[in-house]
This record gives C-alpha cells, structure tokens and sequence, in this order.
C-alpha cells in the first residue's frame, strides 16, 4: 500500500503491481566517503532509467539516465526504471553517497523524501497524529562509511516547544508495513541495550540544551548554559541505578543530501518501550 492525497485526505491505497526483481545496477554502494565519485547505472532490463536528486520519486518528468553521475556533494540518487510507455518496470531505488571531508566515527542519517512532504511539516509544525506523517526513506551508514540498512519508513515533527521556536526540528520516526517497509525496524542501534527491533524512534534536536534556546516567552534564557548531552547522560545515569529510560547515541542527519545537524537518536518511551523490556 502507498500514501496519497485524494481531496485533501490522505488515504492509504493498494500499491500497483510492480516487479520486485533487480531492475538497476548501481556501480557504487552507498557509503560516506571523503572522495568523489562517479556513479554509473546500469538497466537490468529493458527501458529507460529515469533519477532525481532532490529527495522526490522519479518519474517521466525526472531526469534521464544518459551517462555517469559526477558526485562531489553530498548526494542522494532516486532512480526507477521505465518501459517505453512509461510504466514503471522496478522498484524505486533509493542510494545516499555522503561525500564529507570530516573522519566519520559516529553513524550517519540520510533521509529522503520529496521536499513538499518536508515543507508540509516545517511549514505547520503544530501538527500531530497520524494525518501529519509523511512518507521517507532512511539510510543508516555505521561508522565507518559502510550502509547498515536502507528502509522505507514514516515521519512526523517530534518536540514542544521546539515545534514553534527552533529552527531545527526534531522528528519522530515510524515503521510501518504500509510505506513499503518492515513493520519493525530490526537493527543493533544502542551498543548498551539487547532490544534489536523498534517500531519508532525519535531524532531529538536537543533545543532545550542549546545555543537556539533564547527569547522564549514564559522561559529562561538557556542559551548561555547550553549543554547539547544533558539529555542523554540523565537518561544513562538514570538507568545505571537500575531504572527504565531510553538508550540513545548521537548520528549525523541528511535530508535530501543537505547537512541538517547533530542528532541524539533516542528510543521512545510508551507502551512498546515497556513491552520490550518486560
């Protein structure tokens, strides 16, 4: 099933019958990478290739695949493949190349989605519920450059105050069956922690423990006493004495190829949270 917009509602609908074959041969891996590259992509079947580089679902309107990609930025390739009458003959793919002059030793983020799905939640970040998520795809790449998973996947605004007064949001992530992608994301995030699987996680942007924090009607100025780890070290000292919080580790974020920041990547805590500890 897939997401769309029909009057103004959002609905999930059936996905079209697609092959779930490999129909397109990357010559690189997606990687974070201190050198350039040039991408070459290769139909395994016939028809046109078909890419963006803006974060949206390539179609007809999108550029055509005629020779090498030179990528020097930090880049993310969505491409599909196209019969000759402009049916869609493969799955979207979807290959983040982070070219970055700094040594990588925290993992890394990218996230791409079509900008007005970004926009929709920037522009009203009061939002909330399900009818404010938008669908992404998410690549985790550990330290080292190397892709550890490559999902599709749901977002939303995450935060309080943050929502009105940062300019840096954080965000909540989500897995779902219906945007294409496991129910459950099953993956090793938090060294410290013997839960694998999640059905959500939160990006905290940490407004509260930074130098954004000023100006706030109704609040002090914390600015001046910023303190980006707060969080995350009363969570860990908190569960040292033996009590229930969130494991979290810090990732670098991409949405679109653009550098939006450091990130504590967070478990959240609700009912699932309990459940997996139970």
């Amino acid at each position: 099933m897939f997401i769309a917009m029909v009057a103004g509602i959002y609905l999930a609908l059936p996905m079209p019958a697609i092959s779930q074959e490999n129909t397109i041969r990357f010559s690189h891996p997606p990687q974070v990478t201190a050198q350039p590259l040039q991408l070459t992509l290769t139909p395994l079947a016939g028809g046109t290739i078909f890419y963006t580089t803006n974060g949206g679902i390539p179609g007809p309107a999108a550029t055509v695949y005629s020779g090498p990609i030179t990528i020097t930025e930090p880049t993310v390739i969505r491409a599909r493949l196209f019969d000759t009458g402009g049916n869609p003959v493969g799955p979207v793919y979807t290959r983040s190349y982070i070219i970055a002059s700094y040594q990588q030793t925290i993992p890394v983020m990218s996230i791409a989605t079509d900008w007005a799905n970004l926009d929709a939640l920037h522009n009203f970040p009061k939002g909330k519920g399900r009818e404010w998520e938008r669908p992404i795809n998410l690549e985790y790449f550990a330290p080292g450059g190397t892709e550890a998973f490559n999902v599709a996947a749901g977002i939303r605004i995450h935060g309080n105050f943050s929502r009105l007064y940062s300019p840096k949001k954080s965000y909540r992530l989500y897995f779902r069956k219906v945007y294409g992608g496991p129910g459950r994301l099953d993956y090793p995030l938090f060294e410290d922690s013997e839960v694998h699987k999640f059905d959500k996680l939160v990006l905290r942007a940490g407004f509260q423990d930074s130098f954004l924090h000023r100006n706030i009607p109704g609040l002090s100025d914390k600015h001046h006493t910023a303190k980006y780890i707060s969080d995350q070290v009363t969570r860990n000292l908190h569960r040292d004495m033996g009590q229930p919080a969130a494991h979290g580790t810090w990732v670098l974020l991409y949405l679109n190829g653009q550098f939006w920041g450091l990130y504590n990547l967070t478990e959240r805590i609700d009912l699932d949270f309990f459940q997996s500890y139970s």
